[in-house]
């Protein structure tokens, strides 16, 4: 009796619970976002899952149509709200650019990252609109 309130015990223990249980190891994340920059520097659709094991998924709906990344430093992880954070210096081409960007890794089978303003949209229940459709949604009939 006792060894099966010991196995119990320990059993539950162990099980993480909550959100907790969709954040990625920081190795594992790190490895999830230099898969997708790297991707995006060979020009590889942004649909396509990538890494070691095509288990990275993108959502980067900031993205601009044909701007190519020709190389990208991971400053570090930084703090974010739902999951692993990193800030990361982009060095885009077409039009030129070096922006500072945050994104946010979750999950463990599969990887999902986010650039940190889609996630914030998605946890809001936004979406990005293209100016003719923001146009349209603010008019009256």
């Amino acid at each position: 009796m006792a060894l099966l309130l010991a196995v119990g015990v320990l059993g539950c223990r162990s099980q993480v619970k909550g959100f907790e249980q969709f954040m990625p190891e920081p190795a594992t994340a790190r490895m999830a976002m230099e898969a997708m920059l790297e991707a995006w520097v060979k020009g590889k659709p942004l649909e396509e899952p990538t890494g070691p094991r095509k288990n990275v998924f993108v959502c980067d709906k900031q993205r601009r149509p044909g701007q190519r990344l020709s190389s990208f430093e991971i400053i570090g992880e930084v703090t974010a709200e739902s999951g692993r954070g990193f800030a990361v210096r982009l060095t885009l081409e077409e039009p030129a650019e070096r922006p500072l960007v945050r994104f946010v890794v979750l999950g463990s089978e599969p990887i999902w990252v986010f650039r940190q303003e889609d996630l914030e949209m998605i946890s809001h229940w936004m979406h990005k609109m293209d100016e003719d459709k923001a146009e349209e949604a603010g008019s009256t009939p």
